[in-house]
């Protein structure tokens, strides 16, 4: 049986040592945490980007594409690889591969 404090333990050790960028957002595009490679290649802080749109690290011309797979994931749906483009705090745009993963809420769901 899944054990959900054990998950979120995990998940919590992984952001805090990863060296990956790492985003993780709601279904809305709101910013719940985010790794301390994603600080560092984004440039903003928790504080900067906590409960703020995903969109904020976005190019404008990919607004788009993000908002079609955030409606992707509040139907299922998940796109597994793509690349896509950020903004650094610097206003560089930037291209990386992305994958995504749809995680399960504390219900399972």
């Amino acid at each position: 049986m899944p054990d959900p404090l054990r998950d979120e333990h995990l998940l919590r050790a992984y952001l805090e040592s990863s060296e990956d960028a790492v985003v993780e957002v709601c279904r809305d595009g709101k910013i719940v945490r985010r790794s301390r490679g994603a600080a560092r290649l984004y440039g903003y802080t928790e504080e900067e980007v906590r409960a703020h749109s995903l969109a904020q690290l976005v190019p404008i011309y990919e607004v788009p594409v993000l908002e079609a797979t955030l409606e992707d994931l509040r139907r299922g749906a998940v796109r597994r690889s793509e690349t896509t483009e950020r903004m650094k705090k610097t206003v560089a745009a930037f291209a990386f591969p992305c994958g995504r993963r749809r995680s399960a809420t504390k219900t399972g769901k």
